[in-house]
C-alpha cells in the first residue's frame, strides 16, 4: 500500500493505504506484538559486517577480502551473488564458492542474500508456480528504464511474487532458504521481505480467503527459518524502508533499517524495537547522517552496528572498492574487536542506568560480559562546554553494585580515530569503577576495557595484529591503488552510456513508488 505519515501535536501516526476497491472484502487475523529494549548477548551487535554489493566484479576479490580482514572483518554479506533476485543459485558456482571458502579461512563468517518471495521469470522452475503468483502489489522488476540499481542494464531479474498463503508457495520458499544456506556453507541469513508491502491476495484459487493479509504466515516462516538453521547461526532482517516491530521480535538476531530513513531518528530507524539494530548506511546522500563524525556518535549512544558497503551496484549507493572508505568506523570497529561482543549485555540511555557522566556532552555505550569483563566506550558529540573550553574531560562512575565488579580493576585504553593512528595503552588500575579522561576532543570517542584479572584474550589478539600492519598495509594499499583505478575506468564507460542515470532526479525516480 502507500505509505502515510501524520503528525498531531505529539503524536505520530504511521500506517498503509491499502489500494482496494469498495466492493472488495478484507480478511485478517491480528497479532500483538509486546517488546522493549533487548540488551541481552547477540552476535550481531558489536560485528563488523561489510555488505559486498558489486556487481562489478559480481564477488569480492581475494585481496579485497584480505583488506577486510585486515580491518577485522566478522560477517561479510554477500548481496548480489545468485543468478536470480529470490536466491538458491549462485551467479558464478565455482567462483562463488572459492569466495566463501577464501572468507572462511579468513575468519570471517558469510551470510547471503535473498527476496524469497519473488520468483524470477527467467528461472526454470517459474512455469512451475504459476497457480502460486499474485498480483498483489504488481510486477517487480530491475528497473531497467531508470537503472538506479545498477551501472549497467540488467534484463533477468523481472519477477513476479508469490502467494505466502499458498501452501506450495510457502514450501518453495522455506525450503529454497534452507537449501541454498546448506548447500553453500553459508553462516546464516540475511533476508529481505521487504515487508509489509506484499501482503493481500484476492486470488479465489488459493487455500485462503480473497484478500487474507499475511502477518501470521510471515510470522511462523521466520520460526521456520530459525528451526532450520539453529540458534547458533546469524539472521539479519531487512525490511528496507518499513520499520515494523514483527522484525525485531521475531526469530531474526538483528533487524537492518536506513534504506528509506533520512533521519537518526530512534522512533523511525527502530533502535527502540525488541532486538538488535543494524543500519544500512550506503546511500549516497545520507553522508551527514550515516557516515559522519555524528553518525559515529549517534552509533554508540544508540548501541547500533551499522553495515558499511563495498561494490560497485548502482548509482544510489555510493561505488567502492576501498572498505576503509568510513575511516572513524574502521576505529570504532578495533575496539568492538578487542571485546567479546557476542557475549555482552549492552547498556546505554535506554537501558538499567548504571553509568554517571559528569559532561553531559559526552555519550556512552557499556558492554558487560559475565566475567564482568567491561568494555566502555566514550564520545564527545560537542557543545557549549567543548566550544567554550580549552580542554575537556569526562569523569564516568560505574555502578559497581548493580553490575557486581570488584572495587578494583585493572585497566586498558583505546584511542585513535583511523586505523593508521589507533593504539591501545596499558592504565593504572581502576578503583570503584572510576574511569577519569582529562582530555576528550570533540568527535573523539575513546574506549576502555576493565577485567578483574587479565586483558580479554580478543584485545591480546588485536595487539598482536596491529604489531604487524606496517609490514602487511604497504602490499594492501598497492592492491587498494589498482581496484581504484579499475574503478574509474568502470564508471568512464558507464559515463558514456546513453541516457546515464546520472542525469536522472531522484525526485523522478521517486514518483509512483513508496521507499527506495
Amino acid at each position: 500500500g502507500q505509505k502515510t505519515l501524520e503528525t498531531e501535536a505529539e503524536f505520530r501516526f504511521i500506517g498503509w493505504q491499502l489500494p482496494v476497491a469498495a466492493e472488495k472484502k478484507l480478511h485478517n487475523r491480528w497479532c500483538l506484538s509486546v517488546t522493549a529494549p533487548d540488551n541481552s548477548p547477540n552476535q550481531v551487535r558489536g560485528q563488523r559486517i561489510y555488505t559486498y554489493y558489486g556487481f562489478t566484479p559480481r564477488y569480492p576479490s581475494f585481496d579485497l577480502l584480505d583488506e577486510m580482514a585486515e580491518y577485522g572483518c566478522s560477517i561479510l554479506h554477500l548481496h548480489n551473488w545468485g543468478k536470480y533476485i529470490s536466491g538458491e543459485e549462485a551467479a558464478d558456482e565455482k567462483a562463488f564458492q572459492k569466495t566463501i571458502d577464501y572468507a572462511h579461512n579468513l575468519g570471517i563468517k558469510v551470510i547471503f542474500y535473498c527476496q524469497p518471495f519473488l520468483i524470477s521469470q527467467n528461472a526454470p522452475y517459474f512455469k512451475d508456480f504459476t497457480d502460486c503468483r499474485t498480483e498483489s502489489v504488481g510486477i517487480w522488476d530491475a528497473m531497467q528504464d531508470t537503472q538506479i540499481v545498477s551501472y549497467k542494464p540488467i534484463y533477468d531479474w523481472d519477477c513476479d511474487e508469490l502467494c505466502l498463503r499458498s501452501e506450495k508457495a510457502y514450501r518453495f520458499i522455506r525450503d529454497s532458504v534452507l537449501n541454498t544456506w546448506k548447500k553453500y556453507n553459508f553462516d546464516g541469513l540475511y533476508i529481505d521481505f521487504a515487508w509489509p508491502a506484499q501482503g493481500l491476495c484476492f486470488d479465489n484459487s488459493h487455500e485462503h480467503a480473497p484478500g487474507l493479509f499475511n502477518f501470521y504466515d510471515y510470522l511462523k516462516l521466520l520460526r521456520d527459518w530459525r528451526q532450520g538453521i539453529g540458534d547458533d547461526q546469524i539472521m539479519i532482517g531487512h525490511g528496507g524502508s518499513l520499520s515494523t516491530a514483527s522484525d525485531f521480535v521475531e526469530a531474526f538476531d538483528a533487524c537492518l533499517t536506513g534504506e528509506a530513513q533520512t533521519e537518526f531518528d530512534p522512533a523511525i530507524i527502530g533502535q527502540q524495537f525488541g532486538t538488535v539494530p543494524t543500519l544500512w548506511a550506503m546511500h549516497r546522500r545520507k553522508q551527514d547522517e550515516f557516515r559522519s563524525h555524528s553518525a559515529v556518535e549517534a552509533y554508540i549512544r544508540e548501541g547500533m552496528t551499522p553495515q558499511t558497503g563495498v561494490g560497485i551496484m548502482g548509482t544510489s549507493v555510493i561505488a567502492t572498492l576501498d572498505p576503509a572508505h568510513h575511516p572513524e568506523l574502521i576505529a570504532l570497529w578495533q575496539m568492538w574487536r578487542a571485546f567479546p561482543m557476542e557475549c555482552a549485555t549492552f547498556y546505554n540511555y535506554l537501558t538499567e542506568q548504571v553509568v554517571l557522566i559528569d559532561n553531559n556532552e559526552v555519550d556512552y555505550s557499556l558492554y558487560v560480559t559475565a566475567q564482568k569483563q567491561i568494555l566502555l566506550l566514550l564520545v564527545n558529540r560537542g557543545g557549549p562546554i567543548s566550544k567554550r573550553s580549552c580542554a575537556v574531560g569526562v569523569n564516568v562512575k560505574l555502578d559497581t553494585e548493580k553490575l557486581g565488579l570488584p572495587e578494583k580493576m585493572n585497566c586498558w585504553r583505546m584511542k585513535g580515530n583511523t586505523y593508521e593512528t589507533f593504539r591501545t595503552a596499558d592504565m593504572e588500575p581502576v578503583g570503584y569503577g572510576c574511569v577519569s579522561v582529562p582530555e576528550i576532543g570533540i568527535h573523539e570517542f575513546i574506549g576502555f576495557i576493565l577485567t578483574p584479572d587479565f586483558p580479554t584474550a580478543e584485545l591480546v589478539d588485536l595487539k598482536n595484529h596491529l604489531d604487524g600492519r606496517w609490514k602487511r598495509l604497504p602490499e594492501l594499499l598497492k592492491n587498494k591503488q589498482k581496484r581504484l583505478l579499475e574503478l574509474d575506468v568502470n564508471l568512464d564507460d558507464f559515463a558514456k552510456l546513453p541516457n546515464a542515470i546520472s542525469q536522472l532526479d531522484y525526485n523522478d525516480f521517486m514518483k509512483g513508488r513508496i521507499a527506495e
